[in-house]
C-alpha cells in the first residue's frame, strides 16, 4: 500500500487548479481533492512539486530515496466516473510511458504512475516494477507492459503493408506500360471526338478534310487534286478555293481549341507535381500519384504537344499552298 503524509483536506478550501483540470466539465471526473505534493509513494518515491497540467493528467516531479541522481515524474489520472472515450484516451496516454514506468499504484481514487524522465533506449525489465494492478470498472486489470508482443504485432503490420505496397506498385507499373503504348489514342469526355478527328487526318498524306465536306464540294476537291492545274472553268476554280478557304478556317479553329487543351493539361501537370512534392517519397500516396495521375498527365501532355506541332505545320502548309 502506498504511504503518504498529508492532512485531511479542508472542505471550505477552494479546489486546487489541477483538480479542476482533471474534473473538466463533468463533476463525476473528480475523485480526490488532495494534491500529491510531499506524498511518499510505496516508501520509495517522494513527490516534490507540481510541474504542469496535461489534457489527461497532472504531472509532478519526484525523487527516489534509493537513486537520488535519477529524475522521476509522477502522473495522476482520474479513470472513474468519466466518459468511456475519455477513459480510453487516458489509458492510452499511460501506456505510452510503459517502457519507463517503475511504479503503478492508486492514491485517493486516482491512478498514479511513476516513471523515469532521463532514461534512454528501450525498456529495462528490472525497472518495470508494477507493484499493483488497477482494476477499472469491472474490466480486466490495467497492465502496462507487454512491449515485446506489441513490437511483434507492429512488425507484422509493417511486413503486411510492405507486401501490399509491392503488389500495388507492380499493378501500377504494369498499367503504366500499357498506358504508354495505348494512351495516344485514349481520350475522355469532351476531348474524345476532337482527338479522334485530329489524329485521323494528322498522319494522312494530304491536308484537306474531304470526309467533312458535302458531296459536291468533296467531288470538286478530289477532281482538282487529281488535276491541280486543269480547272474546267472559273466556277470550278472558285469552288475549289472556297472549299480550301473553309478548311483553313476549320484548321485555325482546331488550333485554338488545341491550345486551350494544352493549357489545361499543363496546369493539371503542375497541380499534380505540386501535390506530390508535399509528400515524402516513402509514402504509398506518393507512389500512387507517381504511377497513376503523374503518368497519365505526362502521356496526355506528350500527345497534345505532338498534335499541336502537326497542326501548326498543317496551317502553315495550307497558307503556302493557297
Amino acid at each position: 500500500m502506498a504511504e503518504f503524509r498529508a492532512s485531511a483536506p479542508n472542505e471550505q478550501t477552494i479546489e486546487p487548479k489541477h483538480v479542476q483540470v482533471l474534473r473538466g466539465s463533468n463533476p463525476a471526473d473528480h475523485v480526490g481533492d488532495a494534491s500529491l505534493l510531499d506524498i511518499v509513494l510505496d516508501g520509495q518515491f517522494k513527490v516534490e512539486k507540481l510541474l504542469r497540467h496535461d489534457n489527461h493528467a497532472v504531472v509532478y516531479s519526484a525523487t527516489s530515496f534509493a537513486s537520488p541522481t535519477i529524475s522521476f515524474e509522477a502522473r495522476a489520472y482520474v479513470l472513474e466516473g468519466i466518459p468511456q472515450k475519455l477513459r480510453q484516451y487516458r489509458l492510452r496516454n499511460m501506456k505510452r510511458l510503459s517502457s519507463r514506468v517503475v511504479l503503478e499504484t492508486r492514491w485517493q481514487g486516482m491512478a498514479v504512475i511513476m516513471y523515469r524522465t532521463n532514461a534512454e533506449g528501450g525498456e529495462d525489465p528490472g525497472d518495470n516494477n508494477l507493484t499493483e494492478s488497477l482494476p477499472l470498472r469491472g474490466q480486466p486489470d490495467l497492465v502496462i507492459g507487454g512491449t515485446k508482443a506489441q513490437q511483434k504485432t507492429d512488425t507484422r503490420h509493417r511486413q503486411l503493408e510492405r507486401r501490399r505496397s509491392g503488389r500495388r506498385k507492380h499493378r501500377y507499373l504494369k498499367a503504366a506500360e500499357t498506358t504508354s503504348t495505348t494512351s495516344d489514342t485514349e481520350v475522355e469526355g469532351d476531348e474524345e471526338e476532337f482527338f479522334n478527328d485530329l489524329s485521323s487526318w494528322a498522319y494522312t498524306n494530304w491536308l484537306d478534310l474531304r470526309w467533312q465536306r458535302p458531296l459536291t464540294s468533296r467531288t470538286i476537291v478530289e477532281t482538282c487534286l487529281e488535276k491541280q492545274d486543269k480547272f474546267e472553268g472559273v466556277d470550278q476554280l472558285e469552288a475549289f478555293m472556297d472549299t480550301k478557304h473553309s478548311e483553313l478556317i476549320y484548321l485555325c479553329r482546331q488550333q485554338e481549341k488545341l491550345l486551350a487543351i494544352v493549357r489545361e493539361w499543363h496546369d493539371e501537370s503542375l497541380k499534380v507535381d505540386k501535390e506530390q512534392s508535399r509528400l515524402p517519397r516513402a509514402l504509398i500516396e506518393w507512389q500512387d500519384m507517381q504511377l497513376g495521375r503523374m503518368v497519365r498527365a505526362r502521356v496526355r501532355m506528350r500527345l497534345i504537344m505532338g498534335l499541336h506541332e502537326i497542326l501548326a505545320r498543317a496551317v502553315v502548309d495550307y497558307k503556302i499552298t493557297r
